[in-house]
């Protein structure tokens, strides 16, 4: 009697066990939700520059448009002064989840776009918080 009392007491405890990391689980996700959805609510604060660094005349003024249409309302576009290669998402320091969370937009019209910190070197990658260069 006394070992079957064991072995009932020890199936409760492995119950209790599952259930506390089931929701432990789901506390993470809900957490991890949530954080992702305030990423995504101050990315759309960001100031962003679209600049047009050898892409097709107006292609800056294409892509504000459309983050406009997704909620990014801080946006602006331009020109840069040399020519660049490639869609490139430059982010000010502490902002590459943003910048991540952004260039989500941006491939949808440009899969290949990438993201990478704003050179200090080159101040065209930095005009805004988020400056977003469409290259040849």
């Amino acid at each position: 009697a006394v070992l079957l009392d064991e072995v009932k007491e020890d199936a409760v405890n492995a119950e209790l066990a599952q259930a506390a990391s089931t929701t432990e689980n789901k506390t993470s996700a809900e957490d991890e939700a949530k954080k992702s959805e305030d990423v995504a609510a101050s990315a759309k604060k960001l100031e962003i520059s679209i600049l047009n660094g050898g892409s097709p005349k107006g292609s800056a003024g294409v892509l504000a448009e459309l983050l406009k249409k997704e909620g990014y309302l801080k946006t602006d576009a331009g020109s840069t002064l040399k020519d660049y290669t490639g869609i490139t998402v430059y982010y000010a320091a502490t902002l590459e989840k943003e910048a991540e969370t952004i260039k989500v937009s941006v491939t949808k019209k440009y899969p290949k776009a990438v993201i990478l910190p704003a050179d200090k070197t080159n101040k065209e990658t930095s005009v805004s918080q988020i400056t977003i260069i469409l290259g040849k």
